[in-house]
Formats: C-alpha cells, structure tokens, sequence
C-alpha cells in the first residue's frame, strides 16, 4: 500500500506552505522507512503549524541517529494533546532508550491503554517492557490482550515464547498454532511449532516443523540441532520400548523395535545388544534358556570347572580345542588355527562367514564378540541362531571364570547405555517484531488525502 503511495506522492510538487501535504509525505516517507525524507517533510510541517501533536509524534518515530530531538518531540506531542497515541509513542521512544528506566515506559502504557481500552499496540509494547523486566505473567496477560483486540497481530510469536520458558507447554502449542494459522507466511511459526511439539514429546511433528522452516533458513545450526535431539529422541524411546518389550517377553515386538533402532546405525552397548540378541533367539524358540540350565552352559561349564586356570592371552592361542583356553575373538583379532590361520577375524566374517559360526558351534575355545553378531553376513547363514546360542553362553562361562586383571577398557566401556543422552532444545531468537515501532495506529488516517491521480 504505502510503496504505491509513495510512487504517487513524488508526483506532487513541492509546498513549503501547505501543512497537510507535508504532513501526508512525511508520513509516507516515515512508513517507508525513508526517514532523512520523511525528517525534512515533518520538520517542514512543523515549522508551518507548530500546534499540531501529530507531527511531533511520528517525528519522535525517527531515531537519534536522524532526529536528535526524537524525546522532545514524544514530549511536546504529549504536552499538545495526553492522548492515547501520544503516550504510546512516549512510552515507545523510552524503551529506545538503554538508560531509562523501564518501569516508566510502563506508566505511559497503563495511560495509554486507560485512554483507549483497545489499542493492542499498547499491549504489546507493555508485554514486551513487562517481558525485559522479567514479569512474565503480566507479559502473558497483556500479550494475550494484544491478540484479543487484534487476532491478527504479530504477538503470537513473544506470546509463545514467554508460556514457553514458564513451561506451560500445552498453551504455548496452542498459541504458536494460532500464530502460525493466522501468519501462514511466517516462516519464524514453524520454529515455533518445532520447539512447541519437541516440549510435548510430538517429536515426529516436531522435526516436520523444523524441516519446512530449514527449507528457508538451511544454515540455521539452532534448528538443525533442535531437529538432531528430536531425531536422538525419537530413536531412544525405540530403544526404550525394546527392552520394555524384551522385559514383558514379547520378544517378535522387542526384535522389531531394536531393528528399527538399528537401521539409523546406532550402536548397542553391552546390556542392551544382549536383549537384542536373547529376543532373536527366543522369537524363534520360547523355550531357550540363556543360563545355568541351558545344556550347553552345563556342559562348558563342566569342563572349565575341571581346568586349572583360565589362561589366555591375546596373542598366544595355543592350537587346542579345549574348554580352559575359551576367550572372546574381536574384530580386529588374528585367527591362530584353521584353514584361516593368521588372517583377521573381520575378513573371514565377510569371506566366509559358514566357518566362522562352525566354529562358534564346534570348538570349545572359539567365541566372538556379540557385536559382531549384528553382521548381515552372519544372519544370512543357516546355523546363524544356533552359533548364536552357543556364543551367549561362552561369554558367560568367560565373565563367570575371568580374572579381574584380564578385564580391559573394551568390557568396560561396553556397559554403558545404549540410551543416547540429548541436550537441551534452543530457541532461534528474532531481533525484530518484539517493541512495535509501526503505525498500524495510523493506518487509515491519510486516506484520501493525496489524490491518487
């Protein structure tokens, strides 16, 4: 609207001697944000007719940087005519100004607003004082004032943002959707909305919201790693629900879930790849026992009991297939028996992984570490679940019979977790929008005062 009147007002020659066509140009200049124009016509306007408090008061709009005098002419604007308006714009051009007081700007307010029970400009700017001043009740009343006068006001946004830090999370969703239904346009809503469903737990709507407002700020490092910590929760409570399920021996249920964990490629740690492991084996057989009644475990078991010591090293595997030299093969491991004598373990698992689970069935001493029993090679081969029955139980024979010296860094490390910890979601704060410097106030108030032609 203004730009178009602008194109028109430039048509208009120039009238040292008409108040009123100073007046429209300065304005329009002003909502232009023009303001060494828009300085020039109201000062012109006020030497014309200095009795007139409109003047001074859209000329206590432009900033010092322009208008030296800005204060004093919120002041004489006021000293004209204590309207509603005028101590609107007081009350604005104190909070332009860092060593005032702001509970002072807060008294023009309550005058302003006293005068003229509906002026949501007045609400917002009090909220916006009420909110620098750390009284976020009273910010959250007058906010939500603004938006009753004027349901189409920008105060949904601060409004959102003051429920959100005093955590009142359910209202701070539903202004934000208000917001966003009534500014559709405003891209600032859909970060709103990203943190408002991440609070509620709503972390799928949640990263949809911060996806759409990345597809006009895709730098924004806040948003992204708010969408990141959704994602992280999303994937825990996945996991959660697995060992939830695990637990309550729905072991098809459990399976699922930790496979869907799985395919985002996280790692399971020791206690929950066990679960994963164990839910595998009893989603095909109920009966299976992990433990000292398991035949397996009783045989083993046996057998140790009769060695005299548990006695193995990393790298001196002695070529026997007996009980007393059991130890836990890791990926980067060489093989010292077989047909694959002094090749890594990981190579043969790709290669041929048939031997590797024969192995694992056949031989006493050979085990591997439970994370290598995530490999897809190994799931693919027949004897997969059985090698992995045998393998469960070997760790537990090696935990039951291992010095405390030979644990190392590895199995303690492996106890951790598998519940990934996330910090806080952020805010992505706006300089702009927050104190209302427009004169939405005066919007209608030209109209035809400047011919069009």
């Amino acid at each position: 609207m203004y730009e178009t009147q602008l194109k028109s007002i430039k048509n208009h020659k120039e009238d040292n001697q008409c108040f009123s066509l100073n007046l429209a140009k300065g304005f329009i200049y002003l909502m232009n944000k023009l303001n060494l124009d828009a300085y020039k016509y109201l000062s012109t306007a006020i030497n014309i007719n200095n009795s007139i408090d409109l003047t001074y008061a859209l000329r206590a709009f432009i900033g010092s940087e322009v208008n030296p005098d800005f204060e004093e002419d919120a002041k004489t604007a006021v000293l004209l005519n204590p309207s509603a308006r005028n101590y609107f714009v007081l009350a604005s051009i104190d909070i332009k100004r860092k060593d005032i007081d702001l509970k002072r700007s807060l008294i023009y307010f309550d005058r302003a607003i006293k005068l003229h029970p509906d002026f949501a400009c007045a609400y917002n700017n009090k909220a916006f004082v009420c909110q620098k001043l750390k009284d976020l009740e009273k910010a959250i009343e007058s906010y939500k004032k603004c938006i009753e006068i004027d349901p189409m006001h920008w105060a949904y946004y601060q409004l959102w943002l003051c429920l959100d830090e005093k955590k009142r999370y359910d209202e701070a969703l539903k202004y934000a959707l208000l917001g966003h239904a009534k500014h559709p346009e405003d891209i600032k809503y859909h970060f709103c909305l990203g943190v408002a469903n991440a609070r509620l737990k709503k972390n799928e709507e949640a990263i949809l919201h911060y996806q759409n407002y990345l597809t006009v700020k895709p730098d924004s490092k806040v948003a992204n790693r708010n969408m990141e910590i959704c994602q992280i929760k999303i994937y825990n409570r996945w996991l959660r629900e697995a060992i939830n399920r695990f637990h309550s021996a729905e072991y098809t249920a459990a399976v699922e879930l930790f496979e869907k964990y799985l395919a985002k490629k996280h790692h399971l740690f020791e206690e929950d790849l066990d679960a994963y492991l164990i839910s595998l084996l009893k989603k095909n057989n109920q009966d299976v026992v992990i433990g000292e009644e398991n035949p397996i475990y009783k045989r083993l078991n046996t057998l140790k009991a009769l060695s005299n010591q548990l006695n193995v090293t990393e790298n001196s595997i002695q070529r026997k297939d007996n009980v007393d030299k059991i130890m836990e093969y890791r990926s980067g491991y060489t093989i010292n028996f077989g047909k694959h004598e002094g090749e890594k373990l990981t190579p043969i698992m790709e290669d041929d992984p048939h031997y590797i689970l024969w192995c694992i069935i056949n031989l006493d001493h050979f085990s591997i570490s439970n994370i290598l029993f995530l490999s897809q090679e190994l799931k693919k081969e027949p004897d997969y679940l059985l090698a992995l029955e045998h393998n469960l139980i070997k760790k537990i024979i090696i935990e039951e019979w291992i010095v405390e010296d030979d644990i190392d860094d590895i199995s303690t490390w492996t106890k951790k977790s598998s519940i990934r910890s996330y910090p806080v979601i952020e805010h992505e704060y706006y300089d702009d929008g927050d104190i209302e410097y427009t004169y939405s106030y005066y919007k209608n108030l030209f109209d035809g005062l400047i011919d069009e032609d």
